[in-house]
């Protein structure tokens, strides 16, 4: 199973910002786990810059290609990366992985973490 959670630095705004370098400014605690194993924890991470590179590709309307989640607070991109595989699931790989993951989600998997944390951020 994979779950995103975040928790924010402070207070976050009434309405998601969509544009940098708004996107940039709600700051806190984010961790991606698989299977209750922490893959990635990161405690200053700008949540609106990913949620909106998530919400854009998720938007698409059919299974999509790879999704490359780049900061503009690293040097170190992709940072979160789900890459499709040939059975049209994706694996999750970054380069602040705490273990190499060999589980594989499928788009709809992946669809409902974002949308979870959507829903958790208002």
């Amino acid at each position: 199973m994979l779950r995103f959670t975040f928790s924010p630095d402070g207070s976050l705004p009434k309405h998601a910002p969509a544009k940098y370098p708004d996107v940039l400014e709600s700051n806190g605690s984010f961790t991606i786990t698989v299977d209750g194993r922490v893959f990635f924890t990161e405690p200053s991470f700008p949540i609106y810059e990913f949620l909106s590179q998530a919400n854009e590709w998720m938007n698409g309307g059919r299974v999509p290609d790879s999704m490359e989640y780049a900061s503009l607070e690293t040097d170190e991109n992709p940072l979160i990366c789900f890459r499709r595989t040939v059975d049209d699931t994706f694996c999750l790989e970054s380069p602040w992985a705490a273990f190499k993951c060999d589980s594989t989600f499928s788009f709809k998997e992946i669809c409902k973490a974002v949308r979870e944390l959507n829903d958790r951020m208002h």
